[in-house]
């Protein structure tokens, strides 16, 4: 039995979170395509993917596994859930400013992706919990 449950305004809220720490990392591109859809386009490490989102407006079983695929997408490129920045070990010639102001840039982009993982999460496990309380309503 298949039921149809309307969005909500969290959902779209939880959506409009990853977008905007997905879009916040240096290397990707959306787009907001005619149909209503959103193409991202994601660069790390010398590689390439793009991935079609359908929206705020798209069911949970739509959102959930547009979420899912979104992960893979990261995984692929390289893009770990969970793990801790360990910075290269220092030049034999010293720290220098430049390399300094690297590491540090490199840092943030690591705990930016690390962000995203976070957001993307937080955004299934609302997914969960509105379908949950959604199917209890019905219920009762």
């Amino acid at each position: 039995m298949t039921q149809e449950f309307s969005k909500t305004s969290s959902q779209t809220r939880w959506f409009q979170r990853v977008l905007s720490k997905v879009s916040a990392r240096e290397g990707t591109e959306l787009q907001q395509l005619e149909t209503g859809h959103i193409a991202i386009r994601i660069r790390f490490n010398g590689h390439e993917s793009n991935i079609e989102l359908s929206g705020p407006n798209a069911s949970y079983a739509e959102q959930k596994e547009e979420f899912s695929n979104l992960r893979k997408l990261l995984t692929e490129l390289g893009i770990q859930e969970g793990e801790s920045y360990s910075a290269p070990a220092p030049p034999r010639r010293g720290m220098t400013p430049m390399i300094q102001q690297a590491r540090a840039r490199q840092k943030r982009e690591f705990e930016g992706w690390q962000d995203v993982w976070r957001q993307i999460r937080g955004a299934e496990k609302n997914l969960d919990v509105e379908f949950e309380l959604k199917q209890m309503m019905d219920y009762y």
